[in-house]
C-alpha cells in the first residue's frame, strides 16, 4: 500500500510541503530500495512527482523538485 508507505516516511521527517529538497526524495527511494523491488521505487516516484506537480500546477510550490531526482 503506497499511502502507508510514503506519507509516514515525509510525515516523520518533519518537512513541510515548501521544505520538501530532491535530496529528501532520493533518501526515501535509498531507503525503500533496502525492502522493496526497483520498480516499486519507480512507481513511487510516480506518485510522488505526479503530486508534487499538481503543487505546482495550484501555486503551492515554485518548482517540482522530483523533477532533480
Amino acid at each position: 500500500m503506497v499511502k502507508g508507505k510514503i506519507a509516514p516516511y515525509f510525515r516523520n521527517t518533519g518537512l513541510t510541503l515548501d521544505g520538501i529538497q530532491a535530496k529528501h526524495i532520493q533518501s526515501f527511494y535509498l531507503h525503500e530500495l533496502k525492502t522493496v523491488s526497483p520498480g516499486t521505487v519507480i512507481h513511487y516516484h510516480a506518485i510522488i512527482h505526479s503530486a508534487l506537480k499538481y503543487a505546482v500546477k495550484t501555486d503551492m510550490l515554485v518548482q517540482n523538485v522530483a523533477d532533480k531526482v
